[in-house]
């Protein structure tokens, strides 16, 4: 059985590092679902990355307790997490405060802060992912992930107990937690992969990883970037797929993943073994025939 999560004994100060890009109507929903939190030791550091339509003035008139960052647009996931790490770190915050790291495309349950506060209060040597759900009454999707440095696969177990990465999509830990893993890597890995590395660090320096049905959120899937490699048709869009940062199939940063979390034994193989199959898979690309405008668009 899971542990339970009581009632919220207490309030912790709560960090919400939240970084954004010019999705105005969307992270002022967010900022909505903040203000029905009953947890009231949240303080929103909202890193606004170069946004040109308002984001944080929006935000900043939704929730009181806001602290910016503006950036030029270069920042991407990795840079915009650490800015607002690096803002928590100037304000002398409690190794006990809680340190909640989340996208804005997501929608939060009432009692989605106070429960994670409440169990990271309970295990402060875990880091905790927020479980998916479609609907308060649909059943919750694991989202703990198993890596294995082998043949650099990462897997959602049977056995909680397996995790050892999490995405930063929801993730509750202390502020203590933060300064044993260190900082967050933009240089090798500026977007997708940055949370898997920053957190299977965590599970390497003996922290715990896991997710609780009690905390869980409704991800926005349709503003994310590209993610289905069966869904890519001519050169240009095999390009875009293994070299935008937006796309989970980003070759320099699947290499810079293999450098960081992979054995320095098996280092040599995957690296190459990677780069065959992304250059297999762009040759496939390109001899297939590019979709049309019109299919592109739908």
């Amino acid at each position: 059985m899971p542990d339970s999560v009581p009632s919220p004994s207490f309030e912790a100060q709560v960090w919400l590092i939240l970084p954004v890009h010019n999705r105005g109507d969307v992270t002022a929903r967010f900022a909505s679902d903040l203000n029905r939190q009953p947890h009231g030791g949240i303080q929103l550091v909202l890193v606004d990355d170069g946004s040109t339509d308002g984001t944080a003035e929006r935000v900043c008139g939704a929730f009181a307790n806001t602290h910016v960052i503006r950036g030029n647009g270069s920042f991407w996931w990795a840079q915009g997490v650490q800015e607002g790490l690096d803002l928590v770190a100037r304000n002398n915050p409690g190794t006990d405060d809680v340190v909640l790291i989340c996208n804005d495309d997501v929608r939060l349950p009432d009692d989605f802060i106070a429960n994670g506060a409440q169990f990271i209060a309970d295990h402060p040597n875990t880091l905790l992912g927020a479980q998916f759900r479609e609907s308060n009454e649909s059943d919750s999707e694991e989202t703990g992930v198993f890596f294995n440095d082998k043949d650099f696969s990462f897997t959602t177990p049977r056995d909680p107990a397996k995790i050892n990465c999490l995405s930063t999509r929801g993730l509750f830990l202390t502020w203590k937690a933060v300064q044993a893993i260190g900082p967050f890597r933009p240089g090798i890995l500026p977007h997708y992969g940055s949370d898997l590395e920053w957190t299977y660090r965590a599970h390497r320096k003996g922290f715990d990883l896991r997710t609780h049905p009690s905390v869980w959120l409704t991800p926005d899937l349709a503003t994310t970037g590209l993610r289905d490699p069966d869904d890519v048709y001519g050169l240009g869009e095999g390009w875009n797929f293994m070299f935008s940062r937006r796309s989970t199939g980003n070759l320099p940063a699947r290499l810079g993943m293999i450098t960081l979390m992979v054995p320095l034994k098996r280092r040599p193989r995957l690296l190459i073994t990677e780069t065959l199959l992304s250059l297999k898979f762009l040759v496939k690309a390109g001899l297939s025939r590019p979709r049309s405008p019109s299919a592109r668009s739908g």
